[in-house]
């Protein structure tokens, strides 16, 4: 039977890749216009072929048919299982690198696609079938949403080609799930998949997707009520557009010859500030245009390499060199305050290439004094030219303070900042600028100039990710009120390049409507011409540049929740769900005193759809620091759906005041940990290559400092996990995939006692250097464990706990360690008599404020009372035992030594480390530090 259909579909496709080559289009293997009782019975002889002598060369075609055939079909779990007869038939390492070949083979010789992107790279064989099946049908809901929300924008693409739709489709993610983030990089794909759904009515000489293989996916989506109703108003946008499509806004925009357009140019940080609930001054910075800059270089993505990256000031992880792409033209909060010429952005090993791109890009300008104009979002944004303007409200930062007459003069009023080592200060500039004011201005190294003034009036904008300016709905009207610092006659108006356009200016302001506009960026330049008679040095006759966006109408939830009349907040406000859990994070929410919230948890599957939760509780507003507890308590009540989940949604609900979510997705990996919590078995899904070998490790929850080895063939299997647990690590090319499952006892208890968990935190070695070499190895693997199964993320807190005492009285001592933990002054004040060389220095340690500093301030001031008290003169000594005190699992011991013999350094100054352990101990909460 595989013969036969070997010849069938040889030459099926033979035939289509020549009709498809002269127009450039791919052949995907998923059109090999089999029925669906042909597919049956090929899986079946493939099955049998499989189990008797492995697949065949000669039937190469026939596997890649029905390999596309399971990446159609799919899930999203599990690829692999979808494409077997038997379970655990294609386990073994040959059989998949050989189907990989033979999707190459497939690319060769009929222009199949070549995977693109994270999943190319991490999921280097099923990328090639999944890629094959075109759009998977896990995978239709989310695509129908999206055509939905995007058809506007969309519809300006009429001429565009595939790769341009495909990177449109990937700039505009809401970023629901992590899976439909990976299948929108390949965008010469799903722009293929659009224009072939746009243009099935045309009847094209060479469709780009056969029509049995087209009609096939809309009827899947069309089966999916929901998404059958988005496809349809989608295509109906994009097929009106398809005629008329107007280049006047979409493509007016160009620079003149021999000019260069502003938006082609790539510029350094700048600084941003945003207002706390508590009057904090937030400190943040604009990341430069990073895409721009690499494809300016004529560089892809891929030359990013094994780069790594963080902001300066970080220590806990690495983000991969790929995080600066979506990191472009987006505000970020610094951690720390980078040193004059310093990076905000750490490179770690960047290629050879790359570091003279990158470099600049990442050092803020220094400057006597950054002034920050406050926008109609209330966000605070660089001033580059350093000019005021008369009634505005800014902001100065400084590393140093102001003269008191400067401050005086100008009325600065301090306000507090986030970071250390930068003051701030807030002032209004009054409504004419006198002579003294300017002397003022000039002593911070700032000027003023009278300039042309555009803002929005009628409809107020918001702000949309991706753009620091005004944004507005397609379809909204758009008003503007014009003015001027000085007195003016008339106002020029010139939109996207169009040309001019004149209003007179009878009153102080003019009002004009731009109407309703296409979706993207606009620029309004507006030209105040000075009335007769009114001379000032500082008027600018430059045009005022109103740069705005207009973005796609988004889903009625989505708007809700953004114009909601009260907010919730994560604090820090890139938590993860874990942190939540387990009481390192946690949920504000502001709104009216009185009323009541009712929280609810979502779990979302792989196709977008809801699968479980439910509700949590109601809280009464004001909602106090504990407010979220009782909503916590049913959330953990949730472990086994979350553990499931694709992605996680925490929603509130206040009645007619809307609904606010927050979403917590889960990325994906080549591998990955699944719990049975029914059955209690574990299992390992590996979708590698298997280009190298997975090597597996075990920790138990008894013993969770001891590494033992462990079967990779018999947890890719599943092995039935003990009570009460253990955590394991799976390493394949250097990268690490660890998690904890958690495995209560399944009998019935007869006591409370019986709840208690025992440990025994001792590492395998007894010597000393060795005995904290093995603990901060296991606190790096606990630390980043994904807790999975019932009470896991509390055990694992209470491990992570246990593993930092136990290296506590190994570097301290028992008996002295025993003092600190019960963390009271009595007690605390005996630590400090035992802590060992200058006395000054143990008092410095319990009595220092360390919980008001930043890391980097406690690294500073632990390192400076060290070196003043005589303790030690090596900062990097002093770095290591405050590190190991506050966050050992972020440690990093110097590269060349031995780790043991690094950590016999330490515990040859015992009152350097004791001294950072009592330091911790003092501090119950450190800002920005202990949060893991």
């Amino acid at each position: 039977m595989l013969d036969n259909l070997q010849v069938q579909l040889e030459a099926h496709f033979k035939a289509l890749a020549g009709r498809r080559r002269p127009a450039g289009y791919p052949v995907y293997a998923i059109e090999h216009a089999l029925s669906d009782d042909a597919v049956c019975a090929a899986r079946a002889a493939a099955a049998l072929e499989l189990r008797s002598r492995g697949p065949r060369r000669e039937h190469w075609l026939a596997w890649v048919a029905l390999a596309a055939e399971a990446g159609y079909g799919y899930d999203g779990e599990e690829y692999w299982p979808s494409l077997e007869e038997t379970p655990g038939a294609w386990r073994t390492q040959y059989d998949r690198q050989t189907l990989r070949n033979w999707f190459e083979k497939f690319h060769r010789e009929y222009g199949g696609p070549v995977p693109q992107g994270r999943w190319a790279e991490k999921f280097s064989i099923i990328a090639w079938p999944i890629a094959g099946a075109l759009l998977p049908k896990y995978l239709q809901g989310h695509f129908a949403r999206h055509l939905f929300q995007i058809r506007y924008g969309l519809g300006r693409l009429a001429n565009a080609g595939a790769d341009e739709i495909g990177a449109y489709l990937a700039a505009t993610s809401d970023q629901r799930s992590a899976r439909y983030e990976d299948f929108l990089e390949q965008t010469d794909l799903t722009g293929r998949i659009v224009l072939a759904l746009r243009d099935e009515d045309l009847n094209e000489p060479v469709p780009r997707i056969i029509p049995e293989t087209l009609a096939r996916i809309v009827s899947d989506l069309e089966r999916r009520r929901e998404a059958g109703a988005f496809l349809k108003a989608a295509r109906q946008v994009l097929r009106s557009a398809r005629s008329v499509v107007s280049a006047s806004l979409a493509g007016a925009r160009r620079p003149l010859p021999g000019q260069l357009d502003q938006e082609d140019i790539v510029r350094p940080p700048r600084l941003v500030a945003r207002r706390s609930a508590d009057g904090t001054v937030l400190l943040g910075a604009h990341m430069p245009d990073f895409a721009l800059a690499m494809k300016k270089a004529g560089l892809a993505a891929p030359a990013l390499g094994r780069l790594r990256v963080r902001l300066c000031g970080e220590t806990e992880h690495w983000s991969p060199g790929a995080a600066l792409l979506s990191w472009s033209n987006l505000d970020r909060a610094l951690p720390v305050f980078p040193e004059p010429g310093k990076s905000l952005v750490e490179l770690d090993a960047p290629p050879t290439a790359l570091q003279p791109i990158l470099q600049p890009l990442t050092v803020l300008e220094e400057r006597p004094v950054w002034l920050l104009h406050q926008g109609e979002d209330n966000a605070y944004r660089q001033v580059v030219g350093g000019r005021v303007r008369p009634s505005q409200a800014y902001l100065v930062v400084s590393r140093a303070a102001p003269p008191t007459d400067v401050l005086q003069a100008l009325s600065l009023r301090p306000a507090s900042a986030s970071l250390d080592g930068v003051s701030a200060y807030a002032f209004q500039t009054p409504p004419s600028i006198s002579p003294p004011y300017r002397t003022a201005l000039q002593k911070l190294g700032l000027g003023y100039s009278l300039r042309t003034r555009v803002e929005p009036a009628g409809l107020s904008p918001v702000s949309n990710q991706g753009f620091d300016g005004p944004s507005w709905a397609a379809g909204e009207e758009i008003t503007l009120r014009l003015s001027a610092d000085f007195p003016a006659a008339e106002f020029i108006l010139d939109l996207d390049g169009s040309g001019p356009s004149r209003y007179a200016a009878a009153d102080e302001a003019v009002f004009v409507s731009l109407g309703a506009l296409a979706v993207g960026r606009h620029r309004l330049k507006v030209t105040a011409v000075a009335r007769a008679g009114a001379t000032d040095s500082a008027v600018d006759a430059s045009p005022a540049s109103f740069d705005f966006h207009v973005f796609e109408p988004r889903p009625w939830p989505d708007m809700v929740a953004e114009r909601a009349g009260f907010r919730v907040l994560l604090e820090p406000a890139n938590a993860d769900l874990e942190r939540i859990l387990t009481g390192q994070a946690k949920v504000s929410l502001y709104g009216p005193p009185g009323r009541r919230v009712a929280w609810r948890i979502d779990t979302i599957d792989a196709s977008g759809h809801v699968a479980g939760g439910g509700p949590l509780t109601s809280i009464r507003l004001p909602m106090d620091a504990d407010g979220f507890a009782p909503a916590l308590k049913r959330l953990k009540d949730y472990s086994d759906a979350i553990d499931a989940a694709h992605r996680v949604d925490l929603v509130g609900e206040l009645e007619e005041l809307g609904r606010q979510t927050v979403r917590f997705p889960h990325k994906v990996d080549p591998l990955r940990w699944r719990l049975d919590p029914v059955q209690q078995r574990l299992r390992l899904i590996d979708e590698t290559a298997h280009d190298e070998a997975v090597q597996v490790t075990r920790l138990d929850l008894t013993r969770p400092a001891v590494r033992t080895e462990a079967s990779h063939a018999d947890l890719v299997a599943g092995v039935a996990l003990s009570s009460p647990g253990a955590l394991f690590s799976a390493v394949y090319k250097d990268q690490r995939y660890v998690a904890f499952a958690s495995a209560p006892p399944q009998e019935k208890l007869n006591e409370l006692s019986q709840l208690g968990l025992v440990q025994d935190f001792r590492p395998e070695a007894a010597e000393p250097a060795r005995a904290v070499v093995g603990l901060v190895n296991a606190l790096q693997l606990w630390q980043r464990a994904r807790p999975i199964g019932r009470m896991a993320a509390l055990r694992k807190l209470q491990t992570v706990a246990g593993l930092e005492g136990e290296l506590r009285r190994t570097f301290c001592g028992a008996d002295w360690s025993a003092w600190l933990d019960a963390s009271a002054v009595p007690e605390l004040e005996r630590a400090q008599a035992g802590v060992g060389g200058s006395p000054g220095f143990g008092l410095r340690m319990r009595t220092t404020t360390w919980a008001e500093m930043g890391w980097g301030h406690v690294r500073a001031e632990f390192f400076r009372y060290a070196e003043h008290y005589q303790i030690t003169q090596d900062r990097d000594l002093a770095d290591q035992a405050v590190t190991l005190a506050f966050r050992p699992w972020t440690l990093r011991l110097p590269a060349g030594v031995a780790p043991s013999k690094a950590v016999a350094r330490l515990l040859d100054n015992r009152p350097l480390v004791r001294g950072a352990f009592l330091a911790r101990a003092s501090t119950p909460t450190l800002h920005g530090a202990l949060t893991a």
